[in-house]
């Protein structure tokens, strides 16, 4: 797959995320390594463990759809090109924990900010 495939596949599965932080997101990526069944299967888990807070619960039912989602494309990737998407979807939910900011903490020119 091309870059701009990649960056493409990425954002739609940022978007399956919603609201998922990034933080939680890289976990999740950590726990699965390069076996996606055993990622979903952890993030069903901790979805239905009610000693788990609620925040967390619903981010790791997130992440189990969006990747069950996308389980086919995933796999048919490399696991270089898989690691670059999970890459660009870290970035892309960063981007969405802070609009209007750069990654220095300081609002950008379509930030809300009073000059």
């Amino acid at each position: 797959m091309t870059s701009e495939d990649l960056i493409a596949l990425a954002q739609e599965i940022a978007h399956a995320l919603g609201s998922v932080r990034r933080n939680t997101w890289l976990q999740w990526v950590q726990i699965a390594g390069n076996d996606l069944q055993r990622g979903i299967r952890q993030a069903a888990i901790i979805a239905r463990d009610p000693t788990v807070r609620t925040r967390i619960r619903e981010e790791a039912e997130r992440i189990r759809e969006a990747i069950q989602t996308y389980r086919e494309k995933l796999q048919r990737l490399s696991p270089q090109e898989r690691r670059q998407v999970f890459g660009w979807i870290a970035r892309l939910l960063v981007i969405r924990e802070q609009p209007g900011r750069s990654r220095h903490g300081r609002l950008t020119r379509s930030g809300a900010h009073p000059l």
